[in-house]
């Protein structure tokens, strides 16, 4: 899903700019409706930083159909 490519694209934009890497400890992601899904779909993509995930919360999110 190229939502999720974007998503993946800004959050590691922002990490580099923002949190030297010391600095980083935990990621996590809330997501209404399609913005669970789209979080959904960035996470593989964003998989250098999985160590630092922590929490993924999706409210009202289509993830079956």
């Amino acid at each position: 899903m190229e939502m999720g490519e974007r998503l993946a694209t800004e959050v590691k934009q922002y990490i580099i700019s923002f949190c030297p890497s010391s600095c980083l400890s935990k990621i996590s992601f809330i997501g209404h409706s399609l913005g669970g899904v789209i979080i959904r779909a960035s996470l593989p993509h964003l998989s250098e930083y999985s160590s630092k995930f922590f929490t993924f919360i999706s409210l009202a999110s289509p993830h079956i159909g």
